[in-house]
């Protein structure tokens, strides 16, 4: 998904977004004008930010090979969302998104594109050979403390 205007849309990423405020639902009425109009390119760069900041994205790549073991921390506060890998920070946003974090944990090889100009498309990407996800240790802990996902 392409959310962020700076990051790609493909690719394994951290990210946030809260799409529940009301800048966001100020903006949706416009949607059916402004969705057609995000095609071209000069106006989506003119006024995709405007809709990137209503729902607060927030996205960066991760550059680290998942085929080696790793630590991976998120230090989700309520007013700070840091994701590192290996104790370096990927992403350090100041727009986390209001209420209770979720865990889940998948691999698969589905994929979807969703786009601010209105594209939709899912799929199945082939996965030649045995696929498999492993894990050491899954810690949590309360919002005082750094939640983290150790592995």
């Amino acid at each position: 998904m392409k959310l962020d205007l700076r990051a790609p849309g493909y690719g394994w990423k951290a990210a946030t977004l809260d799409a529940i405020r009301w800048p966001f639902f100020a903006l949706l009425p416009t949607a059916p004008l402004a969705v057609p109009l995000l095609n071209i390119d000069l106006l989506y760069r003119a006024f995709w930010p405007i809709g990137q900041r209503a729902i607060h994205v927030s996205e960066s790549l991760v550059t680290a090979s998942m085929t080696e073991w790793r630590t991976y921390t998120i230090d989700w506060q309520k007013k700070t969302a840091r994701f590192s890998v290996d104790g370096q920070i990927v992403l350090d946003c100041n727009t986390p998104p209001r209420g209770p974090l979720g865990f889940v944990l998948w691999l698969d090889n589905q994929y979807m594109v969703v786009t601010p100009w209105g594209r939709f498309k899912y799929g199945l990407l082939d996965a030649p050979g045995q696929q498999w996800l492993e894990v050491g240790k899954v810690d949590i802990r309360p919002l005082t403390t750094p939640i983290g996902l150790l592995g």
